[in-house]
């Protein structure tokens, strides 16, 4: 099982998916992207990979770079040459609160914890 790597930045609170996305891209553009990809599977459930065009908002570099960062966080999956979303996601972020659950509770005890 891959392990999802987050990118921490300061950014207002979630609100929204959008406020959501922000946290996962770097522009706006990309932020556009991701939605147009979001929206577009979960309208249909799942879209063979065979349609990508569809998910385009500007260029191919774009919508590969974005499908790239969506699949890697576990958003969107890939099976059997569709795409559709994934819970990769909020699996890993149970996955992660539960490891930060025992890293307080261990620094609560006085024991030593390591970075």
């Amino acid at each position: 099982m891959s392990m999802v790597w987050l990118r921490v930045v300061k950014r207002p609170r979630l609100l929204d998916p959008r406020h959501f996305l922000q946290y996962c891209f770097r522009t706006e553009e990309q932020v556009q992207q991701a939605r147009k990809i979001l929206r577009e599977i979960a309208a249909s459930g799942e879209i063979p990979d065979s349609e990508w065009r569809r998910f385009l908002v500007s260029s191919p570099g774009l919508y590969t770079k974005v499908m790239k960062a969506l699949r890697e966080l576990g958003l969107v999956e890939k099976r059997e040459g569709r795409f559709a979303l994934s819970k990769e996601f909020s699996v890993s972020l149970r996955r992660f609160a539960d490891y930060w659950e025992e890293v307080y509770e261990s620094v609560k005890r006085g024991e030593r914890v390591e970075f």
